[in-house]
């Protein structure tokens, strides 16, 4: 099955967003809000997590209208598995102040990445491209959400993606739209898109395996498939994580080579 291509970089920016403008905010009593937010940042960029959160619920406790406070407790909680406080901080964010970019863009980043909620998540997403126009993390966001509720606009936010400089010289985007275009049987688009993406990033194993799948399934081109998927195996020689995927491909390419 086609894999989407993961951008772990979204939330990262997310929590160095918050960093820059945590850092700005004003100080009250001994052990002030700021220097429990500046805390709580140290810890989070640390990966300590677990005190992160601690600091930072401090700190939204003090000022439950402080929305620095609850959108970084909110990505502390996410990192610490407690899936619900982290949408419960994060739809009190957007409460306390509903032209937030960052309360907005965490919400729905948040309810992205619940199976059973994807649907939660076009709301404040397209609320946070209302407020700052042409973000790309959002926009790759929606257009993903999109993609896996099947909306008809789906396409329409990969066509303003493809127009965008920033995104168009690297992978993600031609690799999202392959996957869009085959899951549809268009398999000209499908192929055109999955050729940019590899010739943007020709040593990305996701990118790789994706075009590999895609020849093989779709466009039944086996020989050429089996290179792919050779060099897939190439690239995550010293992965042990995908030990169980190498050994599917490796049994895939016997079987192609039996035929």
């Amino acid at each position: 099955m086609l894999k989407l291509f993961k951008n772990p970089v979204i939330a990262t920016i997310t929590f160095l967003t918050i960093l820059l403008f945590v850092s700005g905010c004003g100080r009250t009593s001994s052990m002030s809000t700021t220097e429990l937010l500046d805390k709580a940042t140290i810890y989070g960029s640390n990966g300590q997590w677990k005190y992160a959160l601690k600091y930072a619920a401090a700190a939204a406790d003090r000022e439950p209208g402080n929305v620095s406070a609850l959108i970084l407790k909110a990505i502390a909680c996410e990192y610490c598995g407690k899936d619900e406080l982290a949408l419960e901080s994060a739809r009190q964010a957007v409460k306390v102040s509903p032209d937030n970019f960052m309360a907005q863009y965490t919400l729905g980043r948040l309810y992205a990445q619940s199976n059973n909620k994807v649907q939660d998540a076009i709301a404040p997403l397209l609320r946070a491209l209302a407020i700052k126009h042409n973000d790309q993390n959002a926009m790759i966001l929606l257009a993903r959400c999109s993609d896996r509720l099947n909306l008809d606009k789906t396409i329409e936010y990969y066509n303003s993606l493809a127009t965008d400089q920033r995104i168009t010289a690297g992978p993600e985007i031609w690799n999202q739209m392959g996957i869009y275009y085959a899951t549809r049987n268009n398999l000209k688009a499908a192929a055109a898109s999955f050729v940019r993406a590899y010739n943007a990033s020709p040593d990305n194993n996701i990118v790789v395996l994706n075009f590999a799948i895609f020849l093989d399934r779709y466009m039944h081109n086996t020989s050429r498939a089996a290179k792919y998927y050779q060099k897939y195996l190439e690239l995550t020689a010293k992965n042990p994580q995908l030990d169980k995927k190498r050994a599917n491909i490796e049994q895939r390419i016997k079987v192609i080579a039996s035929k």
